[in-house]
């Protein structure tokens, strides 16, 4: 998303920037770490998660198809 938004703006993103992005999630923008062991604290929560993570892979396929 950040990405996006940074294109949009004209803004380009450089390699550094690409892998500091990488280490965030992209539905919540937890740091990896941090969402594990929320998830783990909310396992409830972890089935929605995971559902909206494959439907945002599955509308991102689609949109670049």
């Amino acid at each position: 998303m950040i990405k996006c938004l940074m294109r949009f703006l004209g803004i380009i993103a450089d390699d550094r920037e690409d892998t500091e992005l990488d280490n965030f999630e992209p539905i919540y923008g937890l740091p990896k770490r941090s969402l594990d062991e929320w998830l783990s604290q909310n396992p409830a929560l972890k089935k929605d998660y995971e559902a909206e993570l494959r439907a945002r892979s599955l509308h991102r396929r689609s949109v670049q198809s």
